[in-house]
This record gives C-alpha cells, structure tokens and sequence, in this order.
C-alpha cells in the first residue's frame, strides 16, 4: 500500500489528523508513505529525504491520496484527475465547513467559497473520516461512505507527556488556556468572571491566568491583543508567546488546571474534545464550558462544567483533589484515544479501500 498524505505546513489541523495517525500507522515492509506540500512552500534540506512538491505526486504513484480538509492551492480538478487514474481518495473532516458570522474569518471563508471547495471535496472522496457522529451526519448527506476516526495522541511518549523538569517561578496555581486568536469569543465567556476575580486578593495572591499562543501581527491591534485585555482583569496573569507547533504541548506543563471555554453554537457544536485530551497528556483536570463536544465526555472524572467563578475557587482549596482528579482523568482519557489503537483501525480501513 502506497499512500500520498497532502500536509499544509504548520497547520494543526493536518498535523492532529494526517501526520500524527500516519506516524502511528502499523507499516509493514511492502508499504510506503511519503508526505507532499504545496507548491509554493520552500523545502529546507531536513525535508527533501521525505517530504516533495504535490506536482510530483505522480511519480510516486500512490495508491490513496490522504488529507485534510482541501487540496491547498489545487482546484477539484486535481483530485478528479488522480481519481480517473484509479487513485482512492481520503478526505479528513475535523469541523464543519459553514462557520457563524461571528467567526474572525468569516467574511474571508465564504469570500474564497471555502465552504463549497469542501463540499466538493466530500462529494470526490472515495472515503470521509471525521472526528465525531454529529459531524459524520452532516457528512452522509454528501457522501454515504464516512467513518469517525476521532482525535488521539500518543500518550506518555515524548513531548506527550509532562516534563518534570520545569521549574515554577512561583507557588500560584496556574490556569492555562492555550489556543489561537479564533478563540477570542470563546474567551469572552471569562470575561465577567475574570472581572471579578481580579477584585479578591485570595484569588491573586494564590492564582495565575495564563494566556498561551500570543501571535498578533505587528503594529495591528487584533484578536489576540482583545483576549490578552480579558485575561488581564483577573490582576494575576501572563502571556505566553507563540511556540512551534512541535512544542506547542509544553505550554501545558506549567499549569495546574485547563481553562477551556467554548461558545454554544452550531458550528462549535462540530469540533472535537481536543483540548481535555492536550491536557490530559499532563494530567490536568479542565473547567469546561457544558457544550457538545466536550459534553460528550460527561461522567468523566476531573472535569468541572461551566461556572467558571465557583470551580476556580474550588480548585484553589482542594489542590490536592484537583491533582488526583487530573491523574483519573487522563486515565480514561488514555482508555479511549490512544492513537495506537484508532491508527491501526485507520490501516485496517485503507487496506479495505484499495482490495
């Protein structure tokens, strides 16, 4: 089995659900993999051994072609054209492709048609892999052949698990949400509580609120200045900046407990519980919004559901509880998305497809 995975460079949404399952992969010797970048993306000499330009896919005459989402910089062509040559196609889904206007990129997403260049995507693929069943409903209405594949992460292994190394700068238990500018209507959910918070002295002489991920562009105030605003009403708070996205997890080994705010609405309601499994791999407990998709995850332990005022103090006094609640938490964590066993089934899946 040859297999052609399609990556956009520095995109975590191919990184959770192209690279990192491929990498897991229960490769014999009679199968072969190679990854392929966009045109336009410059190769640096620690890639040319394995990763090449999409225009020489035919070289390598795969017998699926895997990516996530669209076919960067490539029309539905391309993938019409790979198909007649009997290439089996896999698409992966991990949101849904019509965003709220309330979305930073809302105006640039349907400017660009982003919503029907999925579509159309769904409509070619041979398969669809998605991360949940509510996504995977809206899927069927294009494409009857889908399957949920959710996230998973390797647990314990290298940067998926805590360094204990780290050393803390001071003795507050600490906070974390870590996420990108798209969140800023998710972090506005903390806005009040945070307002309050800041105004007790337990809360900053025992707490911290740290904001992880900071990138806004130069000299143009955006969402990321907004959310840093936010944060620092608790009084007690730090921003972190961006990191490489193969050192993006180390933000969540300076923390004591996950912040992960989540706006109810429609197009939220199709993303996966990424975050908890993130902080998991730390055996952090999380305060999280009471929405789909974290809400799939109810009766799991370590997980303390909206009323963010109340279950931050709550965390501050019983600091003890919340460590051994973290530990339980990534146990179930672990029993239900470990890449290993949802790699393997994904094998399982694409030596069916080319039989």
């Amino acid at each position: 089995m040859k297999i052609a995975v399609i990556v956009k460079p520095n995109n975590g949404c191919d990184f959770y659900r192209c690279v990192l399952p491929i990498e897991y992969f229960p490769f014999t010797d009679f199968d072969q993999v190679k990854m392929f970048l966009p045109e336009t993306t410059p190769l640096d000499e620690s890639q040319k051994v394995n990763v090449d330009y999409i225009s020489t896919i035919n070289e390598f005459e795969p017998d699926i072609i895997f990516y996530n989402r669209d076919v960067s910089l490539r029309t539905i062509e391309f993938i019409q054209e790979q198909k007649a040559k009997g290439v089996k196609i896999v698409l992966d889904l991990d949101d849904y492709w019509e965003i709220s206007t309330a979305h930073p990129v809302y105006q640039m997403w349907y400017k660009d048609k982003m919503n029907e260049r999925v579509i159309e995507n769904i409509l070619e693929a041979d398969l669809v892999l998605v991360t949940t069943e509510i996504l995977r409903k809206r899927v069927l209405e294009y494409n009857k052949n889908c399957i949920v594949t959710p996230n998973a992460v390797p647990f314990g292994t290298p940067f998926w698990t805590k360094d204990n190394n780290i050393e803390r700068v001071d003795s507050k238990m600490n906070f974390l949400y870590a996420g990108g500018s798209t969140h800023y209507n998710d972090i506005l959910l903390l806005k009040n509580t945070f307002t309050k918070l800041g105004g007790e002295k337990y809360i900053t002489d025992n707490a911290k609120f740290t904001l992880a991920g900071f990138n806004p562009l130069p000299d143009k105030h955006c969402e990321w200045d907004k959310m840093a605003s936010i944060f620092s009403r608790t009084k007690s708070y730090q921003i972190l900046d961006t990191r490489p996205l193969q050192q993006h997890m180390t933000f969540y080994d300076e923390a004591d407990v996950a912040l992960i705010p989540l706006v109810n609405n429609e197009f939220n309601r199709y993303k996966s519980e990424l975050k908890i499994l993130e902080a998991a791999t730390r055996e952090l407990p999380c305060i999280v919004s009471d929405t789909l998709p974290y809400s799939n995850l109810k009766g799991f332990p370590g997980l303390f559901w909206d009323n963010w005022q109340k279950n931050i103090k709550y965390c501050l006094k019983n600091q003890k509880e919340v460590v051994s609640l973290g530990k339980e938490l990534a146990e179930r964590v672990k029993e239900k998305f470990d890449i290993k066993i949802w790699s393997a089934q994904r094998y399982e899946i694409f030596k069916h497809l080319i039989k």
